[in-house]
């Protein structure tokens, strides 16, 4: 009853029982592409709807921080942070 309702949501916020999410919708939008000293950088915002099988669904906003050097043509973007979006 409602005492395992409880254990379950407990151990569930402790990190104890894995849940699996699942991105139901994800818009992105470039924010801002500098090029500074041969070094590129661009700042994402992700926009989505995350869903998991015990929990109502959320929207998620984050905002990656890309980068790669602008002068060496086989450079690929690298992930340099991530975080969550400014209001």
């Amino acid at each position: 009853g409602a005492n395992m309702v409880n254990e379950v949501k407990s151990r569930l916020n402790a990190g104890e029982i894995p849940v699996e999410s699942e991105v139901v919708r994800v818009d992105a939008k470039v924010l801002e592409r500098i090029t500074l000293d041969g070094r590129a950088t661009i700042t994402v915002l992700f926009d989505g709807i995350k869903k998991t099988a015990v929990a109502s669904p959320v929207q998620v906003r984050q905002t990656w921080k890309f980068a790669k050097d602008d002068n060496d043509p086989e450079a690929h973007w690298m992930l340099e942070s991530l975080g969550p979006a400014e209001e």
